[in-house]
């Protein structure tokens, strides 16, 4: 009863979206949804707002309008997870359940949380793969930065913010992943961050004290070697579920756990039915209200909306009621 509850408020951190954002990439990996913050403006009826959304070209998605709600509401989204308690309890808990689902999963060799892992396995050394972004790194300083200044994410800004390092771990994260390490597990990075920014990614998690193993690759980026340019990573699973048993998945993105996840919403939801079992047994999720494959389905993965059409799209999938 305790691990249901404790699975349920983790996975209800998802449901506190940043509707009407725009989404932005490096490549084809998606990095964040952000919008700027709205500013001070009186009070005026919604009837009266009559401001036009900036027009986007293609290749990046531009922000929300600033005098539109979509900003407010990416202004919550960061704020949630950098200053609420709430927050914190969430990541907090769903790391000590990740810790209670190791535990089982060392002492029964037949337990494996990667779909990809094929027999035999059972004989095979213990590992678990985390997702880096969101899940044991808190970019949010670089996203909110790019909110107060009312700037759109660049592949420039964001090579910079990954080179230096100074991201945030999780709540909760180290202290797993050190007594995951202290196990004798095998601690895999599976990031959809490019390759080239695989040491300063790798830079990032030592200063933190993650665990890394000297001379082996445990930081897999999307690129790094052929087969993996896709930002799926069920490739970059399969590697590893060949060389050990993959005892727990972690991540934000139901990319993290099932390669199924850029489809529509509905299909999204059919196609991972049947491992229903595994949410906080074999996978572990970290909420991520801001940015993800969640809120790029909504808008059928489109690239070339306005905010206007991003948001409207996104409107239709309120499930309201009307008194």
């Amino acid at each position: 009863m305790t691990r249901k509850f404790t699975l349920a408020l983790a996975v209800s951190g998802l449901l506190l979206g940043s509707w009407g954002c725009a989404t932005v990439k490096a490549g084809d990996s998606v990095v964040a949804t952000v919008a700027p913050a709205p500013p001070v403006v009186p009070a005026q009826p919604i009837a009266s707002a009559t401001t036009s959304p900036p027009e986007v070209s293609k290749a990046a998605p531009a922000p929300s309008s600033p005098t539109g709600s979509a900003g407010f509401e990416s202004l919550h989204s960061l704020l949630w997870i950098q200053t609420s308690v709430e927050y914190r309890g969430i990541a907090l808990e769903a790391y000590r359940l990740a810790r209670q689902a190791l535990d089982a999963g060392l002492d029964d060799n037949t337990w494996t949380a990667a779909l990809e892992q094929i027999e035999p396995y059972q004989q095979l050394p213990p590992a678990v793969i985390v997702d880096a972004d969101e899940t044991v790194l808190d970019n949010t300083p670089y996203l909110a930065g790019l909110v107060e200044r009312q700037e759109r994410f660049g592949a420039e800004s964001w090579q910079r913010w990954c080179t230096a390092a100074e991201a945030r771990a999780v709540p909760g994260a180290l202290e797993f992943l050190q007594y995951a390490a202290s196990r004798g597990v095998t601690v895999f990075y599976v990031t959809n961050r490019a390759k080239e920014l695989t040491a300063a990614t790798e830079t990032n998690l030592r200063r933190l004290g993650f665990p890394l193993v000297e001379g082996q690759e445990t930081v897999l980026t999307r690129g790094l070697h052929p087969g993996w340019e896709s930002s799926d990573k069920g490739p970059r699973r399969a590697e590893v579920a060949h060389r050990y048993r993959v005892i727990l998945l972690v991540g934000d993105d139901l990319g993290d756990f099932f390669s199924g996840n850029r489809v529509a919403p509905a299909e999204r939801s059919k196609g991972v039915e049947p491992f229903l079992d595994h949410w906080g047994t074999r996978w572990v999720v970290i909420p991520n209200p801001i940015y993800g494959s969640w809120a790029d389905s909504l808008t059928g993965f489109a690239r070339d909306l306005t905010p206007a059409e991003e948001q409207a799209k996104k409107l239709g999938w309120l499930e309201s009621f009307a008194p």
